[in-house]
Order: structure tokens, then sequence, then C-alpha cells
């Protein structure tokens, strides 16, 4: 009897077998159910073997102790840990359960390598109450695998950026994970960053506790942009972070273009400042005096709360032409306010003080004689390995968006510098190399810096230095270089540091050493860094002498006679070095070569060094003329103009009247007397003989009047025709204003302002833009006729008024003055009988009230009256046309009548007219 099969309701029949005892038949009992009179229920078990089912842990697992659930279809006794074996390909596996009875057990296996684990347990390995063996064969659990050792690096933490040069605002964790993605905690792997750009510097090795390694301060200085880590370990597949964002607040330097100095005096630079950075950051500025003239210097009057770097000083009232220091925004610029330029005994020629501004970063040394910054690489590298040597290296590189180099040293400054200021090393990798021909030195051609493939050095310590690539520089040790063992790399502070001498050697390197300086700059003017993308920003203000001569910035253009030019000239004063003197205030005055004649103002005087004109003209016939501006003692300056003969045509101008055509004044009919009186004769008309069809004939020109024939013998006459003014500009100009006493019309036309003025006198007013190239056209007023008499005189038609056509310029805000000419006027009694009746016609004219320049045209005069036939009326008033003064005749008189008391027939008026030059 084994109590430990025993159930609630004994006795068991019982029998041994195989040393067990088992159950041949059970009964059980179940409790008494209330509500149901007191009947028990029995179940006899059948008699079937055992059966087991596993749970296996996950799969695939790191870890080589593994827990498995073994559960079997009923209590079974006699489990023995002897009964599991191991069918996979993991080895040295043991087995352990907890006890030997029951129905669920814990199976912990544990191996001694990675590899599969398929846990089989043994048939007929327990036995159940009734003595049945089972299960009845082998069992097997589901396939496990271990894999314990790591294969490759996973992001466990994404890096966050922030703003250059940052520290991140999360710091990236890696960790170590086997094929499956599944930690492994290996403690003591070395893992390594690199960054897609920028430099990164910190921490960039961890090793890995538990199978984690996190980065905690990294420091990524790069221009803006996005870009990525990436961590490495030996063996392993790496892993790339997710882009990181960097932002850059960028400095700002503000200086003036030009500031003018005195030699051998103190002048204050003034207006330089710098800002734009983040509130608190230390800003690094350098202030450089290039191209010095002898005995040119700089001088500060404070330095608090700034301080010197990389050598330099900022001793107050010391002379220096270069500098660089530290400080906080409002001790920086404290300092900058008190820059001043000591004059030598030479003038500035090509001088200017260059002032940058960055934030400061300890890992950077910036030279600011030629504005570049520089980085000891301390990791030891050959030169030229592929992709992890000295030259690549550095080329992975960047600093304020310029790609590093391996340093290029074209002077003694530089080499100094570099020797004292790098931090300190001995036998560091510059970027010499005849690695492509033995004894023909050059700086690295595959090196990527301003100097690539040039040549500064031929041979070996015997040799000399080349100097046809613009380099003539070389600071090789006694003895060297010497091509011992096929040296064709070069390295600096050669036995020790600061001794700024370069010594041959292998890719390998010769000694202790084999950190690089990685240079950064070019020749530019901001030497390459991305000013706005970055934290540098730089001004030139160039140092201007006392002035020597002029300069022609704009020529005159536009050389119509008479007319203000369309471009002004610009005249600038310079200093012996041609820089604009921006203090003067010099007056310049315009002359003209022989022949012409300057109009307009001809001076203008000069605001920052530089003189404009304003309204400067010339008047002059078709040649080319020399026009000088001069100056005092001053070297003066001169160009070339051509006059062109004629007003070409185009908006705003009337066209020119060329060819053999003439624009001349015919008289009307004649009108023979009535007896009932009441007419007149015509009046004569403007008539175009020729081909030119470029004539202003949308302007009239206005005629004379003949005499009227009249019932009584004392009848009157009619008057002459009034005159008329055109004013005609093109539309692109403002409208004029019309001032009072002016009869007048307006429209636009074909790109043209037309304004027509029949009657009065009165002021029109410029806009204040101005306009050029007004074209006018002034008629003078036409004159009346005479009246013939019955059967005794002819009256004869009066002259028409004269014609003048014109271009002049008008100033802004101008006005012009206009008078109509008006016609002559009739009578209320013309007596005595035969006398001349008639009355002369008005002139017209325009005045420019800007310039006093005035045109006109004068009246026709008045018929006569004769006792004979003729056709010659009164003469034309007069009119210009090229400076040239025309008359015209009237029209022809009329005929006699001879009707009964009727009054003689009027002459036909002229028309007046301008002929053909």
């Amino acid at each position: 009897y084994d109590p430990r099969l025993a159930t609630s309701q004994p006795p068991f029949a019982l029998s041994q077998v195989r040393g067990r005892w088992i159950r041949l038949a059970t009964t059980t009992v179940s409790p008494f159910t209330p509500g149901i009179s007191g009947i028990a229920t029995t179940t006899t078990a059948a008699n079937t073997a055992p059966t087991v089912t596993f749970t296996s842990p996950a799969t695939p697992t790191v870890s080589r102790t593994l827990s498995y659930t073994v559960t079997f279809s009923e209590r079974i006794s006699g489990l023995a840990s002897s009964e599991f074996t191991n069918t996979g390909t993991a080895t040295s596996c043991t087995f352990s359960i907890p006890n030997s009875y029951g129905i669920t057990f814990t199976l912990t296996v544990v191996c001694g390598s990675d590899g599969t684990v398929i846990v089989r347990l043994a048939a007929n390995s327990v036995i159940d109450n009734l003595g049945l063996t089972g299960p009845t064969s082998t069992s097997d659990a589901s396939t496990v695998t271990i894999s314990s050792v790591a294969t490759a690096l996973a992001m466990e933490t994404q890096p966050v950026g922030g703003e250059s040069p940052t520290t991140f605002a999360t710091d990236p964790k890696i960790k170590l994970v086997n094929s499956s993605g599944d930690l492994v905690t290996t403690t003591g792997t070395t893992i390594t960053v690199t960054a897609s750009g920028g430099t990164l510097t910190g921490t960039t090795s961890m090793t890995t506790t538990s199978g984690y390694a996190e980065f905690t301060n990294l420091t990524l200085t790069a221009s803006a942009g996005t870009y990525t880590l990436t961590f490495a370990s030996s063996g392993l597949t790496s892993v790339t972070s997710a882009s990181v964002t960097i932002t850059v607040t960028a400095a700002a330097v503000t200086a003036p273009t030009s500031t003018c100095v005195t030699t051998s005096a103190t002048t204050a630079l003034s207006g330089i400042s710098v800002g734009g950075l983040a509130d608190g950051s230390t800003y690094l500025v350098s202030v450089a005096l290039v191209n010095a003239p002898s005995g040119g210097n700089l001088q500060i009057t404070s330095n608090t709360g700034v301080a010197a770097k990389f050598g330099y000083s900022v001793a107050i009232n010391t002379n220096f032409t270069t500098t660089v220091f530290t400080g906080l925004l409002a001790d920086v610029n404290a300092v900058l306010a008190t820059l001043r330029y000591v004059g030598g005994s030479a003038n500035v020629s090509s001088t200017s003080v260059k002032v940058t501004a960055s934030l400061e970063n300890a890992s950077y040394v910036l030279n600011a004689v030629n504005g570049h910054f520089y980085y000891l690489n301390t990791t030891l590298l050959n030169y030229n390995t592929t992709t992890t040597g000295a030259r690549d290296a550095a080329k992975a590189m960047s600093y304020q968006g310029q790609t590093g180099y391996v340093a290029t040293i074209t002077s003694t400054a530089e080499n100094t510098f570099i020797s004292t200021n790098i931090a300190s090393a001995e036998n560091i990798w510059i970027g010499a190399t005849d690695d492509l021909v033995e004894g023909t030195w050059k700086w690295d051609t595959n090196g990527g810096s301003p100097e690539a493939g040039k040549r500064f050095w031929t041979g070996t310590s015997t040799g000399s230095k080349y100097t046809a690539d613009g380099i003539d520089f070389a600071s090789w040790s006694s003895g060297e270089p010497n091509n011992s063992g096929n040296e064709d790399y070069a390295l600096t502070n050669w036995g020790g540091i600061g001794r700024a001498t370069w010594n041959d050697c292998p890719a390998t390197g010769c000694g202790a050493g084999r950190q690089s300086v990685v240079e950064f700059g070019t020749n530019a003017a901001d030497n390459g860094f991305a000013v706005g993308a970055t934290t540098y920003s730089y001004a030139n203000m160039t140092l201007c002498g006392p002035a020597t001569k002029l300069a022609t910035t704009t020529s005159a253009a536009g050389s119509v006679s008479g007319v203000a030019f369309t471009t002004q000239p610009v005249v600038t004063i310079q200093d012996a070095s041609s820089n604009t003197v921006t203090n003067s205030t010099a007056t310049v005055t315009a002359t003209v070569s022989a022949g012409g004649t300057l109009i307009g103002t001809t001076t203008a005087t000069a605001v920052n060094g530089v003189a404009t004109f304003s309204n400067l003209g010339i008047t002059a016939g078709s040649a080319s003329y020399t026009i000088t501006y001069s100056s005092g003692a001053l070297t003066s300056t001169s160009h070339s103009i051509t006059v062109s003969p004629t007003i070409n045509g185009g908006p705003g101008v009337f066209s020119s009247i060329t060819g053999t055509s003439v624009m001349y004044g015919s008289g009307g009919a004649g009108r023979k007397g009535s007896a009932y009186g009441g007419y007149y004769a015509t009046n004569g008309t403007l008539t175009l003989s020729g081909t030119d069809s470029s004539l202003p004939t949308d302007a009239p020109a206005n005629s004379g009047r003949g005499g009227q024939d009249r019932a009584s013998g004392s009848g009157g006459y009619t008057a002459g025709g009034s005159g008329i003014v055109v004013l005609k500009y093109a539309d692109s100009f403002a409208a004029l204003t019309v001032g009072s006493g002016l009869t007048s019309t307006s429209t636009t036309s074909g790109g043209y302002r037309i304004y027509s003025f029949t009657a009065g006198t009165g002021t029109v007013t410029v806009p204040s833009g101005g306009i050029t190239n007004v074209e006018y056209l002034i008629v003078g007023g036409g004159a009346s006729g005479n009246r013939g008499y019955d059967g005794q005189y002819y009256g004869l038609g009066g002259g028409g008024g004269g014609v003048t056509t014109a271009t002049g310029f008008s100033a802004p805000g101008g006005a012009y003055t206009i008078v109509v000419g008006a016609g002559g006027s009739g009578c209320s009694s013309c007596s005595p009988i035969g006398s001349a009746q008639g009355n002369d016609g008005a002139n017209s004219s325009v005045t420019n009230v800007s310039s006093g320049s005035s045109f006109s045209a004068t009246g026709g005069v008045r018929g006569a009256i004769t006792s004979t036939t003729s056709d010659v009326g009164g003469t034309s008033g007069t009119g210009t046309r090229g400076g040239v003064a025309y008359t015209f005749s009237g029209g022809d008189g009329g005929a006699n009548g001879n009707a009964s008391n009727g009054a003689g027939g009027g002459g036909g008026g002229g028309a007046g007219g301008v002929p053909d030059i």
C-alpha cells in the first residue's frame, strides 16, 4: 500500500510491478450533493496509459538555461531527471525536476553550448495509479534554439540633436543583439561611433556593460542640417542612428564698408560690432589688419572681460596687426568699440580690417592671419592607409561648413602658429608628400587643400625650394628630407614639441607620434566657411587714404543736342589705391571740349565720396566731344560722348522733318461781293508737299482770315484765327497741372500725352517726377484781311501765324508759362474807305520757368487794300525750325464785285507753315 496514491476513499487493491506499487482499480465517490436523496455516484477509471505534453520556452533565446513545463494526463509517479535527453545540437545539457510524482512538473535544462535543444522523455518512464506505464513511446518537446553570442549592434535609444556644437538632448544608447535581435548581455565589447558630417568629439569609444553602451559626452560640431551617427564593433554588424537635426545660431559681424584714415595719425574705427549667437554664448573674435602699410598698426584702449587666445595679445594701447580673443557679447563689443588705426609712415594701400566672429569651441584654434581653423586629431594613424589613414580621416571631418584636410603650411607665421598653438604633441602629420614623384615635394594632390598639387621643394636636404607654384616656404629639419627607407610623407615637430621643423617618414611614421593636424579653410574672402549656416561670420572694412584722383563711375549718355542727358554722369573721389574716399565732400566741375556747350548744372558736390550730376546736358553739332571732370588738385577724369544732330522719333518726341518735303501756307479763295453782304473769304490751309510721312500732322496750324463782304459801306470784317500751342510727351510720365487762364484739351494717343492750348495765358506745372523730351508746336495768331469796296478796291487776305517746333526738358516740379496769340481783330466801323483796316495776329510762346528758355511764333500781318488785283496777301508770322526763321505770305486778294450797293469781296487768308531744312 502506497499512501501517496491514496484518494479520499480508501482502500485500494495493490500490486507490485517492476518494484513499484500500482493501482489495479480505483473507485471515486463523489461528495454528497444537497437536495438529492443520499445517493452517491461511482465511476470506474479506464485502464489507459498516461500521456505527456511539453510547454517549451520562447525560441530563439540567448540564455543557455531553459525552463519547460511538463504536464501528464493523470497523476503519475516515478519521474526521474535521467529519463530526459537532448536530441538537438546543443551539448552538455543537464536536466533537473523538483519531485518525481504529480501531474505538472517544471523541468530545468542547462546546456554548455549554443545550438538547438529538443527535450525527449523516454517511453514507459512513469507509472499511474492503476499501474499502467507511459508514455507508450518517446515524447519530444518543440525545438528551442540557443543563440547567446552577439552578431550585431542595435539602437536602444536614438540620439536627439540640438544647436551646434550639440552634446545631444538625448544621448545614444547601443545594445548587443543576437541574430534574432535579442539582447546579449556581454560585458566588455568595444563600440566606436562616427558622424556622417561635422566633427564629433568627446568619448567616441565605449565598452558594454551587460550588453549596453551609452555615449554620454559626445559633441557634434556641424553646419545646420541633418546627420547620422554610425556605431561599429569588430565582427558585428554596425547600426546607424535615425537622422539628427542640428541647428545653428549664426554670428553676425557689422562694420562700415570703408573708413578713411590719415598717414601718421590715429583714427578711431567706429561702427564695428558682433552679435547673433544665443544669449550667454562665448564669442571667439579675431581682428586683423590686412596689407598693413609701413608702420601701420591697430590698438585697443580697453580689454575688460575678454581673454587673449592662441598666443595673441589684448594689451591696451599696444600696437598689433592681429589678435584673437574670447568673451561674452557685451564685453567683446565694448573692446571693439575702442579699436583704432595708428598711422605709420606710408599711406594705406589695399588695406582693410577683417573681423571674424564664431562660437568658441575649445577643440579648434583660429589663426587670425589666414582665418583658418586647426584641429589636432589625436588618433594614431598611418598617413595614407585607405579609409583609415590621416588623409582620409581629415577629409571626413568638417567645421563651420568647410571640409578638413591635413594641414598645408605655406609661411613662417603659419608654421610657428601650428607649433605653438596645437596641443602638445610631437611628430604630427602635415599634408606634404613626394609619393607621386620621388624628390618632388608637393602639398598632397589628393589631400583636398587649397594648395593641393602645388610644388614647394625639389630633392633631398641638399635640394631647394620650388617657388613657381607661388609657395616660398619649407621648414625641414637639418639633414632632411633624406628619403631614408623610401620616406614619402612629412611630419612637423620632429624631435620635440614646438620645434616646428619637418622630417620625411614612411606612411607608418617614424618614432612616436602619428597624430595629425587637420586644417579648415580656403583662400576665399569668407575662408570657405558657410556664413549663416554655421556660427562663423566676418566683415571687411576698407581703409581709405587721402583723396588723390577722380574716377568716372557712370558716363553720361543720351546725347541729343539741347537736351539733358538721359543717363547723368557719376564721379567718385578716390585715394591712390582707387578706394572711395567716403569722407570727401569735394565739388566736381564738368567742362566740355571745343565746339560744345554744357547746359544745366555743371557742378556736383560729393556725398560720401560720390558726386552725382542731375540735369547736365550738351548743345553741340553732330560730332564727338570730351567731357572732363575736375576738382582742385585732384587728378581729373573724362569720357567721350557723341552728339546726335536730330531728335529721334519715339514716344514723347515729334519726328524730324527730312528729305525734300515742305509744309507751307496756301491762301484761301477770294469771295466776290454781294448786294446782300454777309459773306467773307475762306481761310488758307496747311498743305504738305513731299513724301515725309513723319510730319506732326496731328498738330493743327492756324491761318489768316480774308476780308468780309458787307452790305453797308461802313461794314466790318471777320477776325483772324487764334493761335495754338501743343505740348507732346510720352504718356509714361504723369499729367500736367493746367492753371487758370488757359483754354485747353488733352488726350493720349499712340504712346503720347498731347495738350492743345487754344486761347489765353497761364502756367502749367510739371509733375514731381519730371518729364523729358517735351515737343513744342507753337503757332501765332492769324491776321485779319481787308475788305474790298464796291467798284474801287480789292481787299487782301491777312497772313497766317508763324509756326515754331522745338524740343526741351523740364526738371521735376518745374513749370511752363504759355501764351496763345489771338487772331487779328475786326472792327465795328471800317473807315475811311480805302485804308488798310485789318489787324495783325498776336504772338504765341512757351517759356520754361525752370531754365528760362523760351520758344515763340509771331502773329500774321494784316491784309492790305489795293485798287488793282493782287495775289499777294498779308505776310505770315515768323517761326523757327532748327533755329532758322521763315516767313510766308498771306492768301490771294479777292475779286472785286460790282453788284448794286454791294461791298467788295475780301481776299482769302494765308496759312503759316514750316519749310524743309
